[in-house]
């Protein structure tokens, strides 16, 4: 059944309060709520319990139709009472045929009031956005308490003042962003904060300049997974274009955990692939993360570093490829440093004017790790640093510094390291210094 929102008293003008019209045709229950084109002004939520409409979808007029939220929280609230997982044996058949599915297309959402947000789910089974336009508010999409099985596909989520999609402490298994335009959002493009996620992908989708432009708000993201209070794994961002702009303390991705009582980590089985990652402060920062891959990603411009790890364990990073997109003569410290990190693999890389003061590729106190086949052209000081670390090979690498310029070292070690397997390099520009670490440098050819 389609519910045209002109039937009950909508005005759609843009000056009209149509609140109290549209909560009553949503009261009816039953079916499609129906917007002509038009701007269809609220002041306060919209809200849509499923428990008692039953199946229901929003829907615009072919992008024509904008829904103006001038009071504080969300222009749609949709409510479920889905308390299972995503497996069918733990859906109720309240939720399996009365509430499945909400779905929200074809409409703009757009705040009029500081704290305005686009549309809220809240224990809601399989919700639906498409083909939506959020933008003006401070939080595009906003998922609480539990959901299962979202998706958001095809959209513009835009010039918000804090996140994009925000996952505020939410338990939630199974969610897909697709072909999504998620850019100018001042916190964070998508923010996942505390709760209990598994199953994230993030694919396809335009991300970009999320960021404070006044430099004043430090710490904005293009995504930030923050599981200091909570759990987050197996996630994916892969295909994605993730830009910004400089700002205090950012950074494209931010992937924080911690370590508890029983030694497993809060974040973990995380894959970061095929993406073109730049522009802001930092590019990658993981803490306490473990069993993640780097792959086959574009890394460029990070103003104060590209990848720092802290006392992470098992990461794979392969086949990226970093430098500075314009001037060679004015790097970027697109470097990596590793600190206090077990089981690290670092290989196939390609650096290209790249700064670092202290080296392209730093190691501080890690156990356990190999870097080979990598290709360090233009270094600024040195290739490859190590410092009070152990068990280490390094394998095949081609490093040069500038052409007419003298490293401090294509690689150094100090001599706290132990266990060291340095064969089989090329240095050109600078020699190799590990003689008072322990353990085996030969074979390599320096000029």
């Amino acid at each position: 059944m389609m519910i045209d929102v002109t039937n009950f008293g909508a005005a759609g003008d843009g000056k009209t309060d149509d609140t109290e019209s549209l909560q009553h045709a949503v009261d009816m229950g039953g079916g499609t709520l129906e917007f002509p084109p038009g701007t269809f002004v609220i002041n306060k939520p919209i809200e849509v319990d499923l428990a008692k409409v039953g199946p229901f979808g929003i829907r615009g007029a072919a992008g024509t139709t904008a829904v103006v939220m001038n009071g504080p929280g969300p222009a749609f609230r949709i409510r479920g009472t889905h308390e299972g997982t995503a497996a069918p044996e733990s859906w109720t058949d309240q939720t399996r045929f009365r509430e499945r599915f909400p779905t929200i297309s074809d409409i703009e959402i757009r705040g009029g009031h500081p704290d305005a947000v686009g549309i809220e789910f809240v224990k809601a089974a399989k919700p639906t956005i498409r083909n939506v336009l959020i933008r003006f508010c401070r939080t595009g999409i906003h998922l609480r308490e539990r959901n299962r099985d979202v998706l958001i596909a095809d959209s513009h989520i835009y010039d918000n003042a804090d996140y994009g999609i925000f996952l505020d402490h939410v338990n939630l298994h199974q969610m897909n962003v697709c072909g999504c335009h998620i850019s100018y959002n001042k916190g964070a493009a998508i923010a996942m904060v505390g709760g209990d996620l598994h199953n994230i992908q993030i694919t396809g989708n335009d991300i970009e300049y999320s960021h404070s432009p006044d430099f004043l708000r430090p710490g904005s993201a293009e995504i930030e997974i923050d599981a200091r209070e909570g759990v987050a794994s197996e996630i994916t961002i892969a295909s994605n274009t993730i830009q910004a702009r400089k700002s205090v303390d950012g950074a494209n991705i931010r992937i924080r955990g911690t370590i508890g009582a029983d030694a497993f980590p809060s974040v973990r089985l995380i894959t970061i692939t095929a993406n073109v990652i730049g522009s802001q402060e930092s590019s990658i920062v993981l803490d306490k993360a473990q069993r993640v891959t780097i792959t086959g990603n574009t890394i460029y411009d990070g103003h104060k570093i590209g990848l720092i790890a802290t006392d992470c364990d098992g990461l794979a990073i392969s086949a990226n490829v970093h430098g500075w997109s314009h001037a060679a003569d004015k790097p970027r410290p697109d470097h990596y440093e590793f600190r206090r990190c077990v089981g690290l693999s670092v290989a196939g890389e390609v650096f290209q004017t790249v700064g670092g003061e202290t080296a392209v590729i730093s190691l501080y106190e890690c156990r356990g790790a190999t870097l080979g086949n990598l290709v360090v052209r233009d270094a600024a000081a040195r290739g490859i640093y190590l410092e009070r670390c152990e068990d280490i090979a390094i394998t095949g690498c081609a490093i040069a510094g500038k052409p007419g310029q003298t490293l401090a070292a294509a690689i150094e070690a100090t001599p706290d390291c132990r266990n060291l397997a340095i064969v089989g390099n090329v240095a050109r520009g600078g020699p190799i210094k590990c003689e008072a670490a322990s353990g085996q440098v030969g074979n390599n050819q320096v000029g």
